[in-house]
């Protein structure tokens, strides 16, 4: 792939991200399998998970590194799920 073809399928997945999707989200997977299917006429399934890994490796990467920071500032994400539900926790 030459440095437009790559700018092309980021700003796919750009824009998808951007776009997501009502309640589940994924519009940056979808960008990223359109531009393939249609403009590089990948098969569908490889474009699949081209898509998902484009996404795991963008977005989810960054999770284990928030975890790392909030445990370091000794956040506890129980104590923030109980704040934000205090019926759930039995606490009114």
């Amino acid at each position: 792939m030459n440095i437009s073809h790559v700018l092309l399928l980021m700003s796919a997945s750009i824009a998808g991200s951007l776009l997501q999707l009502p309640v589940v989200g994924g519009g940056s997977q979808l960008g990223t399998i359109a531009v393939l299917t249609e403009v590089f006429d990948v098969e569908d399934e490889l474009a699949a998970s081209a898509g998902i890994m484009l996404w795991l490796v963008t977005f989810v990467a960054i999770v284990p590194i928030g975890f790392l920071l909030a445990r370091r500032e000794h956040v506890s994400l129980r104590k923030l799920s109980e704040e934000a539900n205090p019926e759930a926790a039995g606490i009114v």
